[in-house]
């Protein structure tokens, strides 16, 4: 009987194990940049083509290779980080596996130049899908050059499921980001496609921050630096001003490491949860250093897992840490939006600071000047009130109701068996929300012009992502126009949003749409929903007359009048009855 269980040959081995080490171009550009590291290097340079699929390179000034080092370099398992058993308890290395080289080699075309400062010369290694085909003396410099080409060539099977050039681009942005943001103390240079993304030199971490994000960002910045016996923790948090819907800005690292840790990325939040809303991200850049003894990085061949001997201990602190330096409010404030003057019919904002509970200081609105209103007696109103109350609406108010502002956050008015309460915010949310709709499928909105321009700056792959949306702002009433490296000019805003709020409204939208991208419906109805929470008039905001008729009369003009984009209610009501029992009269 023939045997049925075969040793696999070694090159297959390599191909898959390439599987769960190479995933995508990203993969291949991390690990590169870690060997530079490693190798000591204190100027890094990549340049990529088409997202990575035709080529990648890494160019490093560090200690290089001898000839047998770079033949050896491409063996599974060879290493020069560890040596006996007992080191994989104290890793201080970005990799120890000895996997990623001949993984890479497996599914590529790859060409190494490299020389150490104790020979005239370096060597050329040419090695082709696993197989070497040449090694030479050659003229180079000191360090290490190493070329990808044809990434996953003999996989066709792995290529196909790579995703658009641009898509694995913004992949090898964000892994390149990591290290920028891991290593300030080293240059970097990233080109793609000829062009130049990142220059940056040898700096502090917060310059390092300011030369990647924007000087805007200096006063939202909080500086984190504590320590005991079982931890150290330094970096930046951000304040209000630096919060995303999308968890883009957070970076974690441990030993100087990048991970990805479901347990502390938790920590971090809890310490915001006060001041957050669902669904939204704080910015930190987080550095912990902890006895490498009570760390294992040998969870996966990636290294972005790891396991604590004493996690919840970690959580505790980390959460502790962060929470300790949020304490003064005052620091975590966004900072206040510049105000414009109302114009009747345009825009509910008023720049008052009152924060009377009751505001009594004029004559209430009546009801039935509302009811009056030739909006009001339009069928669809009509309905609306009809539909909500399940009455007429000549027979639902008072002859002598009227509308009070409450804590300047809610409409009040006593209705035919009770009260009805309208939240001012989500109200006038749902009115801008379908404004935008019908303005996002037809000729767009209005925009306003501004006296003094704002520029914004976005991350490389942040702004490749704006260029294929640039035309759902421009229906929302913005005017923009490219400024280079990554800045656009601010010109116009939709004649509702606040001046101050274009860069939070213009980067909402961008991150719904690197979660749902261009054409899908979620994408465009978060689009106008981002639109009107920004644009909506918010608690703390005083109503005279004029405005709060403008408001319930365009509420009962829309399609939806319940509810806000958001799913919250907009209209409570409290029946006779209801009031009778609260107050144990039945």
């Amino acid at each position: 009987m023939n045997n049925i269980i075969n040793v696999l040959p070694s090159k297959l081995v390599d191909q898959i194990a390439a599987g769960e080490v190479i995933e995508r171009p990203a993969s291949v550009v991390k690990e590169l940049v870690e060997n530079s590291i490693d190798a000591q290097a204190n100027e890094i340079k990549i340049i990529v083509k088409d997202g990575g699929k035709t080529s990648i390179q890494i160019i490093d000034n560090g200690i290089g290779m001898s000839r047998d080092d770079i033949i050896l370099s491409f063996k599974r398992h060879a290493t020069s980080k560890l040596k006996k058993h007992s080191d994989l308890e104290s890793i201080n290395s970005m990799g120890f596996r000895g996997e990623a080289l001949p993984s890479i080699a497996s599914v590529s075309q790859v060409e190494i130049l490299s020389r150490t400062k104790h020979e005239t010369s370096g060597y050329r290694y040419t090695i082709v899908g696993g197989t070497e085909k040449n090694i030479e003396s050659i003229s180079t410099f000191i360090g290490t050059s190493i070329t990808i080409n044809n990434l996953f060539f003999n996989t066709p099977a792995r290529k196909k499921f790579l995703k658009t050039s641009n898509s694995e681009y913004r992949q090898i942005t964000q892994i390149i980001r990591v290290f920028l943001l891991s290593h300030p103390n080293i240059s970097f240079k990233y080109i793609h496609n000829d062009k130049i993304l990142y220059d940056l030199h040898s700096k502090e971490l917060k310059n390092r921050l300011l030369n990647i994000y924007g000087q805007s960002i200096d006063n939202s910045l909080i500086k984190i630096d504590s320590s005991n016996d079982y931890l150290k923790i330094n970096g930046f948090i951000g304040n209000l001003n630096l919060v995303r819907k999308r968890p883009s800005n957070q970076f974690l690292y441990l030993n100087k490491r990048y991970i990805k840790d479901r347990l502390l990325a938790s920590a971090i939040n809890k310490a915001y949860v006060n001041i957050l809303e669902r669904g939204e991200f704080p910015f930190y850049v987080l550095y912990l250093d902890i006895n490498p003894k009570h760390v294992d990085f040998n969870v996966h061949p990636t290294k972005k897992e790891v396991r604590f001997e004493n996690e919840w201990k970690v959580y505790e602190l980390v959460k502790e840490i962060v929470a300790n330096h949020l304490t003064n409010i005052y620091d975590t404030l966004p900072n206040f939006s510049k105000t414009h003057p109302i114009s009747s019919g345009q825009s509910f904002f008023k720049n008052n600071n009152s924060q009377e509970f009751y505001n009594f200081d004029t004559k209430p609105v009546n009801i039935n000047e509302i009811l009056n209103e030739n909006e009001i007696t339009d069928d669809k109103v009509k309905r609306n009130f009809d539909t909500m109350f399940e009455k007429t609406q000549n027979d639902l108010f008072n002859i002598n109701g009227d509308i009070w502002q409450v804590a300047n956050k809610y409409l009040i008015t006593e209705v035919t068996d009770g009260l009805i309460i309208i939240d001012q915010h989500v109200a006038h949310e749902r009115i801008l929300f379908e404004e935008a709709l019908i303005a996002l499928e037809g000729d767009g909105l209005t925009s306003q012009t501004v006296l003094f321009p704002e520029t914004i700056q976005f991350q490389p792959d942040e702004y490749n992502s704006f260029l294929n949306i640039l035309k759902h702002f421009e229906k929302i009433g913005f005017k923009v126009r490219d400024f280079g490296k990554n800045t656009i000019i601010v010109d116009g805003l939709p004649s509702s949003i606040p001046l101050g709020n274009e860069s939070n409204l213009l980067k909402n939208i961008l991150d719904e749409y690197m979660k749902y991208k261009d054409n899908d419906t979620s994408f465009i109805h978060n689009i106008a929903a981002s639109y009107a929470c920004k644009g909506a008039i918010k608690a703390g905001d005083a109503l005279n007359q004029e405005e709060m008729l403008s408001l319930i009369n365009k509420l009962f003009s829309t399609n939806n009048p319940y509810y806000c984009p958001h799913g919250r209610p907009i209209i409570v009501r409290m029946s006779e009855h209801e009031l009778d029992k609260r107050f144990e009269r039945k």
